[in-house]
């Protein structure tokens, strides 16, 4: 073999490759293309079987205007939560709490969005969603959070910062059904 044929072999050998190379990413375009259809195909899926409410067959509805919703507490207080008929609306978890808050430790005084600082507390902080107080002084801090918001770090700051305080801090997780006697009972554990 002459170094005509050696060099025209090289060429062939380096064309072959650049073509297998070629191939291969367009394989992997491909496959990423493909992984990114999967994982919006399983989110959408995911999304579709999401409960819109627990424990309930039926769809949860926004409060009606002029609506009179109300259950009775264990005091006899009413507060929002349920349709005349006892169905369950759709009510954020804040407005029970506060609801509750309100019916069944009116001796307390609720406070939202409360910033670590009023404690002590230096730095970046997650606000604590309500604050309780007696008084001027901090009895409890509740967190209403979402599915991944205990591992932030400001989250953590402000947890650590209520117990250098010496304040009891609970969440209540946003998308859980905090049904109203589940948060009259865990207040009362704390209060």
């Amino acid at each position: 073999m002459g170094l005509f044929d050696n060099l025209k072999k090289a060429v062939e050998d380096v064309g072959a490759a650049a073509k297998r190379v070629a191939q291969s990413e367009e394989a992997a375009d491909l496959k990423r293309g493909f992984q990114s259809a999967m994982s919006d195909a399983g989110r959408r899926i995911r999304e579709a079987e999401k409960p819109i409410h627990r424990n309930t067959t039926d769809e949860p509805r926004p409060i009606p205007a002029g609506a009179k919703v109300r259950v009775a507490t264990a005091s006899g207080a009413t507060i929002y939560g349920y349709d005349t008929n006892g169905n369950p609306i759709m009510v954020p978890v804040e407005t029970k709490l506060i609801n509750v808050l309100a019916a069944e430790f009116p001796q307390y005084t609720v406070v939202k969005d409360v910033s670590p600082t009023t404690i002590g507390g230096v730095g970046r902080f997650m606000p604590y969603s309500l604050g309780v107080y007696d008084g001027d002084v901090p009895k409890l801090f509740i967190m209403i959070v979402g599915k991944n918001t205990t591992t932030h770090r400001e989250y953590r700051w402000s947890r650590e910062q209520a117990e250098r305080a010496g304040v009891t801090m609970i969440n209540f997780v946003a998308h859980y059904p905090n049904e109203i006697p589940y948060i009259v009972d865990r207040l009362h554990q704390y209060l």
